[in-house]
C-alpha cells in the first residue's frame, strides 16, 4: 500500500445509485459525497451515477466504467459513496469489491467511516451493513404488501389496470381533472393514484374485438397481433408492436369476466436465483374477489374464447394442425418493397367435402418475431400485399423464353467474400461510434477538454465517411444489373416445366432452383426480380 503522504490519497471518485425513480436522486447522493470528500481533504476528479438501476452488477454501466477508470488512473486512491449498499448489493458483491480494492489499493469513504481493503474487520462490517440494508428492504416490502392487501380487501384496487381499464383521474387544486398519462405528486414526493378503476373508452372496444376474433371467428393470436399492429392500436405501455403472448394474456385474464385476483404469483428464492411461482386458489397470500366493474365481456363469449385457445376446463381438443408439403419457393420469396420474407399459404376455401383446391399465395405480413430484413431496405410495409405462386412461375417462364425480358430483372447475388466484407464494415462503424461515445462521456466528466473532444470528433467523422464510402461502393458492385445467358435461360426453362407439371416434390424443385443459381425472388407488386449467383 502506498504511503499516506502519496498524492493519490487526496484524489477520489464519487459514485451514486438509486433503484427506482421514487428514491432519492443521484444529485443528492453526490452532494453528500462532496461533503464527505471535503471533510477528508479529498478532491473528487470524476463522478459516476447509475439511475434507476438494480443491484445487479451487469445492469450498472456506470459502476463498470468506474472500475475501468480506477484501473487506468493509478493516481486515484478513494471511492466516495454515501452508503455502502449503493456500491455493493449483497455479500458476494462486497467480497468482489474487496478483491478489486485490494488489487488496486483503493479505499472507500462512507458516512459510516473508512473501509480499508486490507482490513478484514472493515470488510466484515461493510458486508454486515449491506446485509442489514437488504433486511430493511425486505421488511419494507412486506409492510407495503400488507398495506396493499388491506386496500384490496377494502375495495381499492392497488394494482396496475389491465388493457381496457384505467384508474379514475384525480383532480387538481383548481378542480380540473388530471390529464391522462400525467402523475400527481404530493408534498412528500410520492405519486398519488385514485385507487379506483373505470372502463377505458378507447381500449375497451379493442378488447371486445379480440374476444370476437378468437372466440367466434377462430382467428389465431398471431393474426390478432398483426391486425392490431395494422390498425395502429397502442399497448398499455404506448408501443404499437403487439406480441401473440400479449394477446393470449389478455384473452385468458379472468378479470374481463368479472373475477379479480390479487397475489396470483409469488417470488421463490432458490440456489439458482429467483423465480415466479403461481399461487393456487385458497393460498393465504392470494385474494380472489369479484371485480368492482363486473363482467366486461359476455361470459359465454369469454368461455368460447378459452375453448378456442384450449385454455378452459373441458375445452375442446385442438384441431389437428394441417402440415402442407414444402413448396419450391419456400424461404426464397422476399418483399421487394421492405426486404422482409413473404410467407406462403393455401388461400382457397374448403369445399363441402372437406377438400381444398390448391391456390398457393405468398404474402408480406410486415414484421414478425424472428423475421430478418434484407440489408439496404427501408421501413416495413404499412399494408401487406401478395402474389400467387403461379404468377411467379409465369414470370420465370417469360424470362426463360426471353432472357432480355423487360419485366423480369436479374441481379447478382452478393458473393460470400462480399458478405463478409459488408459485415466487417458494419462492425467497424459500430466500433467507431462506441469509441467516440466513450470519449464524449469522458469529456462530460472533465477528463478531456472541449478542444480535444472536437478534434476527436473531426477524426471520427472522417473515418465514418470513409467506411460509408466503402459500403456504397460494395453495394453498387453487389447489386449491378445483368441479363441471363442463353445456357442459364435453357436450364431455367427446364425447371419451369417441372414447376408447372409438379412432377417432383417441392423441396427437390427448390433445390434445383438454388443449384442453378437462383438465391432469392424479390416481389415488386406484379413484377419479379431474381437474385442470381452466376
Amino acid at each position: 500500500m502506498a504511503s499516506k503522504t502519496d498524492p493519490r490519497w487526496t484524489r477520489g471518485v464519487g459514485y451514486a445509485r438509486f433503484s427506482t425513480d421514487k428514491q432519492e436522486s443521484t444529485d443528492e447522493q453526490h452532494a453528500i459525497n462532496d461533503e464527505l470528500a471535503a471533510e477528508a481533504g479529498i478532491k473528487i476528479v470524476a463522478r459516476f451515477a447509475d439511475e434507476a438501476q438494480s443491484r445487479s452488477k451487469r445492469r450498472r454501466p456506470a459502476f463498470l466504467k468506474m472500475l475501468a477508470y480506477l484501473e487506468q488512473h493509478h493516481d486515484v486512491g478513494w471511492v466516495v459513496v454515501a452508503v455502502t449498499d449503493r456500491l455493493t448489493g449483497d455479500l458476494a458483491q462486497a467480497v468482489a469489491w474487496a478483491d478489486f480494492a485490494e488489487d488496486h489499493d483503493v479505499r472507500l469513504k462512507t458516512r459510516a467511516g473508512d473501509v480499508m481493503p486490507l482490513n478484514a474487520a472493515h470488510q466484515v462490517n461493510a458486508a454486515h451493513e449491506a446485509v442489514a440494508a437488504y433486511a430493511e428492504v425486505v421488511k419494507m416490502r412486506e409492510r407495503t404488501r400488507s398495506q396493499m392487501r388491506a386496500k384490496v380487501r377494502a375495495g381499492t384496487v392497488a394494482m396496475r389496470p389491465c388493457f381496457g381499464v384505467r384508474s379514475k383521474p384525480l383532480f387538481m387544486a383548481d378542480g380540473s381533472p388530471l390529464p391522462e398519462g400525467a402523475v400527481l405528486v404530493d408534498e412528500k414526493g410520492r405519486r398519488r393514484r385514485s385507487g379506483e378503476i373505470e372502463v377505458h373508452p378507447d381500449e375497451m372496444p379493442w378488447v371486445t374485438q379480440m374476444f370476437v376474433w378468437v372466440g367466434r371467428e377462430g382467428v389465431s393470436t398471431e393474426e390478432v397481433a398483426r391486425r392490431l399492429m395494422r390498425a395502429g392500436v397502442k399497448t398499455k405501455t404506448g408501443a404499437t408492436n403487439w406480441r401473440p403472448n400479449t394477446v393470449r394474456g389478455i384473452l385468458t385474464n379472468a378479470f374481463y369476466k368479472g373475477e379479480l385476483t390479487w397475489g396470483a404469483q409469488k417470488v421463490v428464492h432458490t440456489s439458482r436465483g429467483k423465480r415466479l411461482e403461481r399461487r393456487q386458489p385458497g393460498d393465504a397470500g392470494r385474494l380472489d374477489l369479484a371485480s368492482p366493474l363486473g363482467a366486461l365481456v359476455d361470459p359465454d363469449l369469454w368461455q368460447q374464447t378459452q375453448d378456442a385457445m384450449g385454455g378452459g376446463i373441458g375445452a375442446r381438443p385442438h384441431a389437428k394442425r394441417q402440415h402442407n408439403p414444402r413448396r419450391p419457393f419456400d424461404g426464397m420469396v422476399v418483399c421487394g418493397d421492405c426486404g422482409l420474407p413473404m410467407y406462403g399459404g393455401n388461400t382457397n376455401k374448403l369445399r363441402k367435402d372437406g377438400t381444398r383446391k390448391d391456390l398457393w399465395r405468398y404474402v408480406c405480413y410486415g414484421p414478425r418475431p424472428g423475421s430478418k430484413q434484407v440489408e439496404g431496405y427501408g421501413p416495413p410495409c404499412t399494408k401487406g400485399h401478395s402474389i400467387l405462386e403461379a404468377a411467379i412461375i409465369a414470370e420465370l417462364a417469360k424470362l426463360a423464353a426471353d432472357p432480355a425480358h423487360a419485366d423480369v430483372l436479374v441481379r447478382y447475388a452478393p458473393r460470400d467474400d462480399v458478405a463478409r466484407e459488408r459485415r466487417r464494415l458494419t462492425k467497424q462503424l459500430q466500433e467507431l461510434d462506441a469509441r467516440f461515445n466513450r470519449v464524449r462521456e469522458m469529456g462530460r466528466n472533465d477528463l478531456y477538454s472541449v478542444g480535444e473532444v472536437l478534434e476527436f470528433k473531426r477524426d471520427h467523422d472522417a473515418a465514418v465517411a470513409e467506411v460509408k464510402a466503402q459500403q456504397t461502393a460494395l453495394n453498387s458492385q453487389a447489386t449491378r444489373a445483368m441479363r441471363f445467358t442463353v445456357s442459364a435461360a435453357a436450364a431455367l426453362a427446364g425447371v419451369v416445366e417441372l414447376l408447372k407439371e409438379r412432377a417432383l416434390p417441392g423441396d427437390v424443385l427448390g433445390a434445383g432452383l438454388r443449384d442453378m443459381g437462383i438465391k432469392r425472388v424479390f416481389i415488386h407488386g406484379p413484377r419479379v426480380q431474381i437474385e442470381w449467383s452466376a
